[in-house]
């Protein structure tokens, strides 16, 4: 045997055959890369030694999946349900490589202020408890309640099941490509209680939640962000937090158990003093290239700060970057690769913002919402 890689037809031969149709690249294939052979056509990235097929070729909008299940593919920013103009169940979206105004997408089950999560297995989105309105008499003001909708479908959400606790404020993230979804901390009224437990789903089957573990203490008003290489989410600052509100934590998403402490942020974007505010800070990242990003908060004032860290290593976060405008906690979402969208930039704003994650440039305006509000907000770009 002579270990040349090479093409042969001789069985038993001990030489490997070459992959027909692949495209060997430096890069991942992006949707705008048109496959050479069409469905079916392969691509090997030389660097990472990950091969991605073509499942779906339509020019400019292609679709590639990668060996661990993750989809390179035009994606969809999802703000669902929110109050800032006025309560609404308004699901809204965007298309996140196209700059422009967001749509009509549907409708929540339920009116609230919900987190959310995604997978990249399914193209699912989730929205995660929350605050409602005023409540009619016996009713709670927070909610359990759990839906889905498939995100490249328009269309009204459906019920999914319920999380372990009725609770408001509350951040959902996930494990990046794969299928689980964590909801974690949160405020609930009945007792009044600053919420230290993380729930799970498995995004693609529809169910209740079930414990995970607990944050290294109780917050509401934090975000979250997770990356598809290490299989770990992050949560940051928050109310309620035993220290200042600066506090990040993470958990390694595919085992159950508790949060370890990360580090610090910069700037404690929803200390204890600011009092019960049941908004949700932002959280992002782009995947697979590790940068996890806060955006925005109110801490003695709204912030335009923009904070970054290494989701792979515990660290203090640092300034990377600014909004276009002091914000209050915001939503975002995450495209497919490096772009990050900011939904509701303050309390009467209709502003989207957007930024290169892996860039140190300031964030553009990207368009407006449909409906002035900030909700769960959610993609489908999980790569």
């Amino acid at each position: 045997m002579s270990g040349v890689i090479s093409d042969n037809t001789v069985r038993s031969s001990g030489v490997v055959t070459p992959l027909s149709a692949a495209t060997l690249d430096a890069n991942d294939p992006a949707v705008n890369t048109n496959p050479t052979d069409g469905v079916g056509t392969k691509w090997v990235n030389t660097t990472s030694g990950e091969i991605f097929i073509c499942t779906n070729a339509t020019a400019g909008e292609n679709i590639w999946i990668s060996q661990d299940g993750s989809y390179v593919q035009k994606s969809r920013g999802m703000n669902g349900g929110g109050s800032s103009g006025g309560w609404t169940n308004a699901i809204q979206y965007i298309e996140i490589e196209t700059l422009g105004n967001a749509s009509d997408f549907g409708d929540l089950t339920q009116t609230r202020v919900p987190s959310a999560t995604s997978n990249g297995t399914t193209g699912r989105g989730v929205f995660l408890g929350g605050n409602r309105p005023d409540p009619s008499p016996g009713d709670d003001l927070y909610s359990n309640v759990i839906d889905y909708i498939t995100i490249d479908t328009t269309g009204n959400a459906t019920d999914f099941g319920d999380l372990t606790q009725i609770v408001s404020a509350c951040a959902g993230g996930s494990n990046g490509p794969s299928d689980r979804g964590l909801r974690s901390g949160g405020y609930q009224s009945t007792p009044a209680l600053t919420v230290a437990t993380i729930d799970y789903i498995t995004i693609s089957t529809p169910g209740n939640a079930a414990n995970f573990g607990n944050l290294t203490g109780g917050r509401y008003g934090h975000g979250a962000s997770d990356n598809g290489s290490n299989d770990r989410c992050v949560f940051w600052g928050g109310i309620g937090l035993p220290a200042s509100g600066l506090t990040i934590d993470y958990v390694t998403v595919s085992t159950t158990g508790n949060a370890t402490d990360f580090g610090d942020e910069i700037w404690a974007t929803q200390p204890a003093s600011t009092g019960y505010n049941w908004n949700v800070n932002s959280g992002t990242s782009n995947g697979k290239l590790e940068r996890g990003i806060h955006a925005g908060g109110d801490s003695s004032g709204d912030t335009k700060i923009i904070q970054y860290i290494t989701i792979s290593t515990p660290s203090n976060s640092a300034q990377i970057a600014d909004l276009t405008t002091g914000s209050s906690p915001t939503q975002t979402s995450s495209g497919p690769g490096d772009r990050g969208v900011f939904f509701g930039i303050n309390p009467s704003s209709s502003t989207i913002d957007y930024m290169t994650i892996s860039s140190n440039a300031n964030a553009a305006d990207f368009g407006d919402m449909d409906v002035d509000t900030r909700g769960g907000a959610c993609s489908n770009g999980m790569t």
